[in-house]
Protein backbone atom coordinates (compact mmCIF):
# COMPACT_ATOMS: atom_id res chain seq x y z
CA UNK A 1 0.00 0.00 0.00
CA UNK A 2 1.32 3.44 -0.90
CA UNK A 3 1.53 6.22 1.65
CA UNK A 4 3.22 9.54 2.25
CA UNK A 5 6.86 9.22 3.34
CA UNK A 6 8.66 11.96 5.28
CA UNK A 7 12.36 11.40 6.02
CA UNK A 8 15.24 13.53 7.15
CA UNK A 9 18.68 11.94 6.89
CA UNK A 10 22.40 12.61 6.53
CA UNK A 11 24.53 11.20 3.73
CA UNK A 12 28.11 10.51 4.82
CA UNK A 13 30.65 10.98 2.03
CA UNK A 14 32.78 7.81 1.79
CA UNK A 15 35.02 9.57 -0.78
CA UNK A 16 34.97 6.33 -2.79
CA UNK A 17 33.82 5.53 -6.31
CA UNK A 18 31.34 2.69 -6.68
CA UNK A 19 34.12 0.30 -7.69
CA UNK A 20 36.30 1.31 -4.71
CA UNK A 21 33.32 0.98 -2.37
CA UNK A 22 32.57 -2.51 -3.68
CA UNK A 23 36.23 -3.60 -3.49
CA UNK A 24 36.44 -2.38 0.14
CA UNK A 25 33.18 -4.11 1.10
CA UNK A 26 34.81 -7.54 1.12
CA UNK A 27 31.75 -8.92 -0.71
CA UNK A 28 31.57 -10.79 -4.01
CA UNK A 29 29.22 -10.23 -6.94
CA UNK A 30 27.73 -13.69 -6.59
CA UNK A 31 24.57 -13.78 -8.71
CA UNK A 32 24.73 -10.08 -9.63
CA UNK A 33 25.75 -9.16 -13.17
CA UNK A 34 27.82 -6.12 -12.21
CA UNK A 35 28.74 -3.76 -9.38
CA UNK A 36 25.81 -1.43 -10.17
CA UNK A 37 23.29 -4.25 -9.77
CA UNK A 38 24.98 -5.35 -6.52
CA UNK A 39 24.82 -1.78 -5.19
CA UNK A 40 21.14 -1.34 -6.13
CA UNK A 41 20.15 -4.58 -4.40
CA UNK A 42 22.53 -4.85 -1.45
CA UNK A 43 22.81 -1.17 -0.46
CA UNK A 44 19.17 -0.11 -1.08
CA UNK A 45 18.28 2.51 1.56
CA UNK A 46 21.80 2.20 3.03
CA UNK A 47 23.85 4.17 0.49
CA UNK A 48 23.40 6.29 -2.65
CA UNK A 49 25.55 7.47 -5.56
CA UNK A 50 26.03 11.21 -6.17
CA UNK A 51 28.66 12.83 -8.39
CA UNK A 52 30.30 9.42 -8.90
CA UNK A 53 30.87 9.01 -5.15
CA UNK A 54 29.18 6.70 -2.65
CA UNK A 55 27.39 8.31 0.30
CA UNK A 56 26.20 6.14 3.18
CA UNK A 57 22.92 6.99 4.92
CA UNK A 58 23.96 7.61 8.53
CA UNK A 59 21.08 9.41 10.24
CA UNK A 60 17.47 8.69 9.42
CA UNK A 61 14.38 10.23 10.97
CA UNK A 62 10.84 9.47 9.77
CA UNK A 63 8.37 12.35 10.21
CA UNK A 64 5.20 10.96 8.68
CA UNK A 65 2.57 13.76 5.66
CA UNK A 66 3.25 17.88 1.20
CA UNK A 67 6.28 16.80 -0.66
CA UNK A 68 9.74 18.02 0.37
CA UNK A 69 12.94 17.26 -1.59
CA UNK A 70 15.76 19.20 0.08
CA UNK A 71 19.51 18.53 0.14
CA UNK A 72 22.05 20.69 1.96
CA UNK A 73 25.80 20.24 1.43
CA UNK A 74 27.92 20.54 4.58
CA UNK A 75 31.48 21.85 5.07
CA UNK A 76 32.81 18.33 5.70
CA UNK A 77 31.44 16.96 2.40
CA UNK A 78 28.41 15.22 3.90
CA UNK A 79 24.89 15.97 2.66
CA UNK A 80 21.80 16.47 4.84
CA UNK A 81 18.51 15.39 3.26
CA UNK A 82 14.94 16.31 4.13
CA UNK A 83 12.48 14.17 2.14
CA UNK A 84 8.70 14.04 2.26
CA UNK A 85 6.80 12.32 -0.57
CA UNK A 86 4.01 9.92 -1.51
CA UNK A 87 5.65 6.58 -2.21
CA UNK A 88 3.06 5.76 -4.87
CA UNK A 89 4.40 8.71 -6.88
CA UNK A 90 8.14 8.06 -6.57
CA UNK A 91 10.61 5.73 -4.87
CA UNK A 92 13.10 6.50 -2.08
CA UNK A 93 15.94 6.61 -4.63
CA UNK A 94 13.97 8.97 -6.91
CA UNK A 95 13.22 11.26 -3.95
CA UNK A 96 16.94 11.45 -3.15
CA UNK A 97 17.69 12.17 -6.81
CA UNK A 98 15.14 15.04 -6.85
CA UNK A 99 16.74 16.53 -3.74
CA UNK A 100 20.28 16.17 -5.11
CA UNK A 101 19.25 17.83 -8.39
CA UNK A 102 18.71 21.05 -6.43
CA UNK A 103 21.39 20.70 -3.73
CA UNK A 104 22.18 23.77 -1.63
CA UNK A 105 25.71 24.30 -0.32
CA UNK A 106 26.19 25.44 3.26
CA UNK A 107 29.69 26.78 2.55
Amino acid sequence: MSETQHFKCTLKNTDQTLEEYFNNSGEELGCYLDVEEWFDEERHQKAVLFNERVYEIKFWEDFGESDVFRALGQFNGDIDLHLKYYDGGCSFDEAIAYALDNIEDDF
